[in-house]
């Protein structure tokens, strides 16, 4: 871990698991309880949304979130789609690499 002159402590982790449904509706209902419940607890605090790119996320995370990121694992995913437009030929692939990293 890199060292960090203001390390600061979390202040609270909260994790939620639904098995798969349509739609969703169980799990953000849940999420939903539980964000409230978190702001309540701590008002001031920065709020951000982390998600992959799908549509559904952002509606719901701008809602209840300042800001919103798209997650580390799927930056690179699309990074590594758009490497190909740079690098277009089967044989370019370490640059593709060299490119994405």
């Amino acid at each position: 871990m890199p060292a960090c002159r203001h390390r600061r402590k979390r202040q609270h982790t909260v994790y939620l698991g639904e098995a798969p449904e349509h739609g969703k509706g169980t799990f953000l209902q849940r999420l939903e309880t539980e964000i409230t419940k978190i702001k309540k607890q701590y008002p001031n605090a920065l709020s951000i949304g982390i998600a992959d790119g799908a549509d559904s996320n952002w509606g719901f995370l701008e809602k209840h979130t300042s800001q919103q990121l798209l997650d580390f694992y799927h930056v690179t995913e699309y990074l590594a789609d758009i490497s190909h437009a740079a690098y277009p030929k089967k044989k370019d692939k370490a640059k593709r690499d060299i490119w994405v990293a």
